[in-house]
């Protein structure tokens, strides 16, 4: 992983996870799940985490952020949206309840 901002899904939070438990003893500082921090700005998530004396500062979505963007765009006009598929599968059901996803 490389410094500075980066942003993830909750999917690939699991992945950023197991790669720091498996980097062992090389100095990774990792607290568990992500506390609720939040961006109301920019209706997103963070967390932050040390590696090799590094500061790493992770933005992820979340279905609730994800909703609020959506609210937010459709007070904007905006009709639609595009969403990485890969990226939101776990969160559809929270996004568009009631709908087949």
């Amino acid at each position: 992983m490389s410094s500075g901002c980066g942003w993830t899904s909750p999917s690939r939070l699991k992945a950023v996870k197991a790669a720091l438990s498996a980097a062992g003893n090389s100095r990774t500082c990792w607290t568990g799940s992500p506390p609720p921090f939040s961006l109301q700005d920019l209706c997103a998530r963070y967390f932050t985490y040390a590696r090799d004396g590094e500061t790493h500062f992770v933005l992820f979505d979340d279905a609730d952020t994800l909703s609020q963007k959506l609210r937010t765009g459709g007070n904007m006009g905006f009709a639609a949206a595009f969403l990485m598929y890969p990226e939101v599968q776990d969160l559809l059901p929270k996004l568009f309840p009631g709908r087949r996803t």
